[in-house]
Formats: structure tokens, sequence, C-alpha cells
């Protein structure tokens, strides 16, 4: 059986091999391809006659993705329980993902609601984003982001990210980005959304 397993597998690379070195010869039985006809001014395509569907309109705090975590964070505290979490950065430099939100502790759920003030500079906190689509599943859309900045405390409603982990140990995330240069005195509450 073994030995049979192993001819197969042989005959599968060959096979695979065969085919992509190229072009085959052509037989007297291949058909012969012919162009396909041009389309001209008189003879017009059924797609150009068919407008583009409009592009989904998006809220003005909507991006396309979350920034890539690449910055830095100082001293900060992360606190849990089972219907909100609290946590503090003192100092941002760029963008952090704070990723050990455990789900365990904090039995909200994804869908959430993110409250956010700042000190110094300008911050953002993004949350994913699945717009009401009318059916039964919805599907993510980008982000969308609360822009805090001094004596302007912003929130935003959307779903935590997987930060990772199965079962008892899976984790939820959320990304921070200072724009424009460091921020600091950040704060920030996640409890579900109502």
């Amino acid at each position: 059986m073994r030995r049979g397993l192993i001819g197969i597998g042989l005959a599968l690379v060959a096979l695979i091999i065969w085919l992509g070195s190229g072009p085959r010869p052509t037989t007297d039985r291949e058909p012969t391809r012919t162009a396909a006809p041009k389309v001209t001014d008189a003879v017009k395509n059924d797609a150009d006659s068919k407008a583009a569907p409009a592009a989904p309109e998006h809220p003005v705090n909507w991006a396309a993705a979350a920034p890539a975590p690449t910055g830095s964070a100082g001293k900060g505290s992360l606190q849990s329980n089972s219907r909100a979490v609290r946590g503090t950065i003192e100092r941002l430099s760029g963008t952090i993902q704070i990723y050990n939100i455990a789900k365990a502790a904090y039995s909200g759920g994804a869908d959430s609601r993110l409250e956010l003030s700042v000190d110094s500079g300008t911050v953002r906190a993004y949350l994913q984003y699945f717009p009401d689509s009318g059916g039964f599943f919805k599907h993510q859309d980008g982000y969308l982001f609360a822009q805090a900045e001094p004596g302007k405390p912003a929130m935003v409603e959307g779903m935590l990210a997987w930060g990772g982990g199965s079962g008892e140990n899976e984790t939820y995330a959320v990304t921070f980005e200072s724009v424009g240069g460091d921020a600091s005195g950040l704060r920030y509450t996640i409890t579900p959304r109502k």
C-alpha cells in the first residue's frame, strides 16, 4: 500500500512539472483559436451601457484600515471587569495596539462603546465597523475612530478586534494612534454598546 501511495505521489509531481513546463506542442486535433471580435464605436458592450455601482457612503470617522502598530507607549494601566474596561496611557508616540483585554474578565462582548480623552496632543482609537446591511450576516467594512483632543473627549461605537488566544484565553484588541506628534494623559473606557 505504501509503495502505491509513493507511486501516486511521484506521478502527481511529474504531472505538475509537466503542466508548469511551458506551452505544450499542438496537434492536428487541437482546435485553432481565433481572436475575439474588437469592440468599435458602432458596437457597444453591455458593460459600457450600465452605470458603475455607487460606492458605499461611509461615516466621516471611517478608515479603510487601522494603522499598523509601529509606535510606543509609556506607563499605563488596564483594569477590566464584566461590564467595563478602563485604561490609561501616560505617553503615546505613533500607533499601538492594546491586545490583552481578556474576554473572560470583560464579558460585555466585542460590540462596544469606547470613550476617549487626552491631556495633550491628538489621539484616535479604532474599532471595527460592521454596517447594517439589512441581512442576518454583517461584513466588516473598515474601521471607525474616535478622535480626542485636550478638552474635547470623543466616543465611538463598533466592534473590538480579536486580540488572540482561544477559549478561556481569548482576548480583544483596540488600536490607539497619536496624530501629528506625541500625546500624553490618555484615558479610555470601553463598555458594551446599548
